[in-house]
């Protein structure tokens, strides 16, 4: 309860206090109708009885609750924005957070007394309000219905609570708020991660600043306010909805139809994703276009502008998918709707389409800012627009029409013959007239029912969007069906006026019978489908269904209540500890319990992550964790660099159920807490060296070394990078120790220079030490040494680095969403426990490309090993692999079906470039494949002796 009180006063007190400071309010209740007619009420409340003036004033205060919501969300998406970029971490964004309304109080106090003295009258600054007017009676019972319908939404909300299982997204979105927390960051850096990040997590905002300010100021868990914030976002998201359809109709009854067709058909009543950012933003969008949408019929003056404008600034701080769709449903609307008016050859009021585009506008300096976060060094860019790429990443599958014709797939957004959007594109007939005659309300209806099709199936630009805009474009479908429920209620009310029924304001009876019989005919034929949906594919399933996904079982399956001991026991261990598990359960404690994680699913693990190493993350937790891997290879691979920070392990029987007896037998492993179905081990990183194999072998010292070293060893002798290496040192008895304390490091040294570990050693005793290959480092024979004090260096053995590169890792892929893999272009990741990460990569188009990038290479002569799948049918198949320009086909085929290791070596001249460049690009090309489909696991590269 106190989660839920401390996060609504955080939603609506700062708004309030600025929509005061606007003069956005009047008196106690906020102005929902128009200032200039104050008077007229104030005569209606004495008039009429006290029910009707409390209805007003209920009215009036549901129409400003998302106002306060928005300008709220808009001062602390700034506050934080702005800490974040000065570095001033969590505390200056509070302090930004509550000093702006303050100050905006205050200069409005200085600015009426200025106005007192002055004997100035402030009306001309209270001109205008942000709500559109509700002056009849008639209209208030709609609005005062759509209160009610949102009161419901947030009590449906609060009793579903957010989804809490089956991997959904709210585990990286509390994970994002409890790295906030822990690092004293404005906004989330380390997500799930240890280890510094560049910048802020680009798939984070501001939205999880307000979730975890609501936690620290109530000082409870996060996952409380979250499950509060479903409910309020749930009703507020509802009411702003409901403003964006009054402005567009003019009718609050057409309103109110079409927040109950979009909550009942188009979300199903299913608010388990209601406190996710895209919501939030989504909910700002739609007040944003309100305002628009108002604009473009009326100027508006500097307050409402002002507020308009800090509303729209804050919406790529909360999610740059919302802004996009701002952008994108602007653009369309004023482009649309100029094309209306100068088509019509009326005059263009230029003053109002300023400030309408300036709702965009304000936004992209952040939007610009958390872009360049994004694609800045992290290869995002490559899979979202697919740039340069040799495959397209078709979240939109194409079809062939015939004739070299291709659009895309119809039914990501026609899902049905007589679905919603098949009807709302036939209702949308009817804006027409009102588009003609310049009206933006019927332009905005317009435009976003429109723009989908015009871009996706329209034959002349689908082929571009589709390889180039794939995703946005599926990601812009996601948001835009508001617009087709829209059409749909405003197209119903039109229809239910030509029937005779009492006329909504702002329509024009058909006058003609047959029009009248027309519209009636085609409101029956869409009523009917509607109904069926309702009752088949809409709430019912959700609530009635028998899927593990209804409603009901996400309650019963939430990890919160189901996993209480496992968290409890989590939750003894200090805040700085990092957990390995494997990627499932890693993803699931690291959402709900106070710890960091080494590796999360594909699908939610950060973008610099991901594209430096994630994949190979994944495919070392399955070493690490599979029961039929030795436990001295499991011991590298927590020596490496992707886990050497790694303070515990955590088993699930259910994930890795062969694992525990493996587990409990290596020594570096110590459990402290178990219960059914799960163990905690703590990793004792001594005894992991300790155990390590590395046999060591006499060391002749030179005469008047300070170090005496006996022996020394080094395992495994063939190491791929980021992969753990262990030397074993035998120092001098204690008589022969030196009187004076000394220390020595160890270094790399080979063709990708001089790599030296920070770690100081100090002599005696026989130890086994753990080091991190760093994942960058070029391939080739290094000598290990030890670094004496004096700068001279000790020979202490030679290692080989390669690197591995599995191929779901590689750019230009498909990402694995179980497409039918016959209609898929290109290469696609393939999820299968077999292989290596549980996920490879396969293609059935020959001529497809992949690739990655190489650090440079200095060795002239490299082996690659390539671990394909063999079908075993003895058919030859074939990859053509490159590196630096120089290629060599790779060809196997045998009578055993599995995973087979393909090695070839490849010859590269110009050794001088490639060491001397920031890298190289290894590609590969499905060259032929018998069986139907060419599988790719990993590609190994391995320097060759000379």
């Amino acid at each position: 309860m106190i989660a839920a009180v401390t996060l609504l006063l955080l939603l609506l007190v700062p708004g309030f206090v600025l929509g005061y400071a606007l003069r956005l309010s009047h008196g106690s209740a906020p102005i929902a109708i128009d200032p200039s007619r104050a008077g007229q009420h104030e005569r209606l409340r004495h008039r009429r009885s006290r029910t009707v003036s409390l209805a007003l004033r209920v009215a009036a205060l549901l129409l400003a609750l998302p106002v306060w919501f928005a300008l709220s969300l808009g001062v602390m998406a700034l506050a934080a924005s702005l800490a974040d970029v000065l570095r001033l971490g969590f505390f200056g964004a509070v302090a930004f957070s509550v000093g702006a309304p303050i100050v905006a109080l205050a200069l409005d106090r200085r600015r009426t007394n200025r106005e007192r003295f002055a004997s100035q009258a402030p009306e001309a600054e209270g001109e205008q309000p942000l709500s559109p007017a509700v002056e009849s009676a008639r209209e208030q019972i709609p609005l005062l219905a759509a209160g009610g319908f949102a009161g419901g939404l947030m009590a449906l909300a609060w009793w579903t609570g957010p989804w809490l299982s089956h991997t959904a997204d709210s585990f990286y979105h509390l994970a994002a708020i409890r790295a906030l927390l822990l690092d004293g960051e404005a906004l989330p850096h380390r997500v799930f991660y240890p280890g510094p990040v560049a910048g802020p997590d680009p798939t984070s905002g501001a939205w999880h600043y307000v979730i975890g300010l609501a936690a620290w100021i109530a000082h409870v868990d996060p996952t409380a306010v979250w499950w509060a914030a479903g409910g309020l976002v749930a009703a507020l998201a509802a009411l702003s909805l409901f403003r964006l359809a009054l402005a567009v109709s003019r009718c609050a009854g057409t309103a109110l139809l079409t927040i109950m067709l979009f909550y009942l058909l188009g979300q199903r009543l299913d608010l388990r994703t209601a406190s996710y950012p895209t919501t939030v933003g989504l909910a700002l969008a739609w007040l944003t276009l309100s305002w628009g949408v108002e604009w473009l019929r009326e100027h508006p003056n500097r307050r409402s502008l002002a507020a308009g404008l800090l509303v729209a600034t804050a919406i790529p701080a909360i999610h740059l998918a919302a802004y996009q769709f701002l952008a994108v449903t602007v653009g369309a609307l004023v482009s649309l709707w100029l094309a209306a008016q100068l088509l019509g050859r009326r005059s263009v009021e230029w003053r109002a389409v300023g400030p309408t585009l300036a709702l965009v506008a304000s936004g992209a300096p952040i939007a610009a800012y958390r872009t360049f976060v994004w694609f800045g060094g992290s290869g995002a860019a490559d899979s979202v627009f697919n740039l340069g790429g040799a495959v397209a990443v078709p979240y939109l599958t194409p079809r062939e029409l015939g004739g070299g014709l291709v659009i895309a797939e119809p039914g990501f957004w026609f899902a049905s013959t007589f679905g919603v959007a098949s009807i709302a594109t036939v209702l949308v007939l009817l804006r027409l007239g009102g588009l003609w005659r310049g009206d933006p309300g019927a332009a905005l209806v317009v435009a976003t029912v429109a723009l989908i099709p015009a871009l996706a199936f329209n034959p002349l630009v689908a082929p571009w969007t589709i390889e180039r805009l794939s995703y946005p474009i599926a990601k812009l479908a996601t948001l835009l069906p508001f617009g087709l429920y829209l059409s749909l209620g405003w197209g119903l009310a039109t229809i239910a006026a030509s029937w005779r029924l009492p006329e909504p304001a702002g329509y024009s009876r058909p006058e003609e019978e047959l029009a009248s019989a027309t519209l009636s005919l085609v409101g029956s034929a869409a009523v009917i489908p509607l109904v069926a949906q309702l009752i088949t594919a809409g709430p019912t399933l959700v609530y009635a269904g028998t899927s593990d996904h209804n409603a009901a079982a996400s309650r019963a399956a939430s990890l919160s209540v189901v996993w209480r001991d496992r968290l409890d026991a989590i939750g003894k261990l200090p805040p700085d500890s990092v957990i390995l598990s494997d990627p499932t359960t890693s993803y699931y404690l690291g959402g709900l319990a106070r710890v960091r994680v080494v590796v999360t699913p594909p699908t939610h693990t950060p973008s610099t992550i991901e594209h430096a190493d994630g994949a190979r993350r994944r495919a070392d937790a399955f070493e690490i964790l599979a029961a039929g891997r030795q436990p001295d290879t499991a011991g590298a691979l927590l020596a490496g660099s992707a886990f050497e920070s790694v303070t515990h392990v955590f088993l699930d029987f259910k994930t890795t159920p062969a694992a525990a007896t493996k587990l409990d037998a290596m020594p570096t492993l110590q459990r402290v807490a178990e219960g059914p179905g799960w163990r905690l081990f703590r990793v004792d990183r001594l005894a992991l060296a300790a155990e390590a194999p590395a046999p060591a072998e006499p060391i002749a010292g030179r005469a008047g070394d300070a170090l005496p070293l006996r022996a020394a060893g080094i395992w495994p002798k063939e190491v791929r990078s980021g992969e753990g290496l262990f030397v074993h040192l035998v120092w001098a008895s204690s008589g022969e120790q030196p009187s004076a304390a000394t220390s020595a490091q160890v270094e790399l040294n080979g063709p990708g220079g001089r790599h030296r570990w920070p770690r100081a050693i100090s002599p005696g005793g026989d130890h086994i030490h753990a080091f991190a290959v760093p994942p960058s480092l070029s391939i080739g024979r290094y000598d290990v040494s030890l670094r004496l004090p004096d700068g001279d260096s000790l020979p202490i053995g030679q290692v080989t680095i390669g690197m591995r590169f599995e191929a779901e890792w590689l750019r230009g892929l498909v990402p694995d969403r179980d497409y039918d893999y016959q209609r898929v272009r290109g290469w696609s990741s393939y999820s299968m426990g077999q292989y290596s990460g549980g996920k490879a990569a396969i293609t059935r188009e020959l001529g497809a490309h992949i690739r990655t990038v190489v650090p440079p290479v200095g060795v002239d002569r490299v082996q690659a090993r390539v671990l394909v799948h063999d079908y075993g049918n003895g058919a030859v198949n074939a990859l053509r692999l490159r590196i630096g320009g120089v290629e060599r086909l790779v060809q196997w085929s045998g009578n055993t079906d599995g995973l087979r290791w393909v090695t070839v070596e490849l010859a590269l001249p110009d050794q001088a470039r490639l060491a001397g460049e920031a890298g190289s690009t290894l590609s590969i090309e499905a060259v032929q494949g018998n069986a139907g489909y060419l599988i790719l696991d990993a590609v190994e590269l391995w320097p060759v002796a000379n």
